[in-house]
């Protein structure tokens, strides 16, 4: 990715949400701080190391909200064979930099007032969940969960957990 506008990010924590499941919390530099502001439900593009200097790159959602999270934040879960996912949980740690595109995506509101209905399932919840913390965020943020409550081995910050 280089020469494409990536940039080197710092792993601020990494937290382990479930046995496989991993948050990467990440700060941007100071001098690139303007290129990676976000809206909720957008993506980030991180490059994974790959044998003799060569890397492959892999997006993952934003679960953190702008506004409402200090730090740019994606949760990746571990997929059997998933080349990105794998090094991810199994070699990340605090401290260490990441090459990152810019965020990017287009699965944003163009409101975050009004009335949202949405829908997610698997991994599809990630920018769903960025969306509902942006808007519980707000003075007049509401939300109101339903469908099944998660798998035992899902992330714990449920709409549920974040209705007020």
């Amino acid at each position: 990715m280089t020469g494409t506008g990536a940039c080197a990010v710092t792993v601020v924590d990494v937290v382990e949400e479930t046995a496989d499941a991993r948050s990467l919390l990440l700060a941007a530099p100071d001098e690139a701080r303007d290129r990676f502001g976000y809206r909720p439900g957008q993506f980030l593009t991180l490059r994974i190391p790959g044998d003799g200097g060569s890397g492959t790159a892999r997006c993952y959602s934003l679960s953190s909200a702008p506004g409402v999270d200090e730090h740019l934040k994606v949760t990746v879960k571990r997929v059997a064979g998933g080349f990105g996912s794998n090094w991810i949980c199994d070699n990340v740690r605090p401290g260490d930099t990441l090459e990152v595109l810019p965020p990017a995506g287009l699965f944003t509101p163009e409101r975050l007032d009004g009335r949202l209905l949405l829908f997610a399932g698997g991994s599809g919840i990630t920018p769903v969940m960025s969306i509902v913390k942006a808007v519980l965020a707000r003075p007049e943020g509401s939300a109101a969960p339903g469908g099944r409550p998660p798998a035992p081995d899902r992330c714990s910050a449920t709409p549920t957990a974040m209705a007020r």
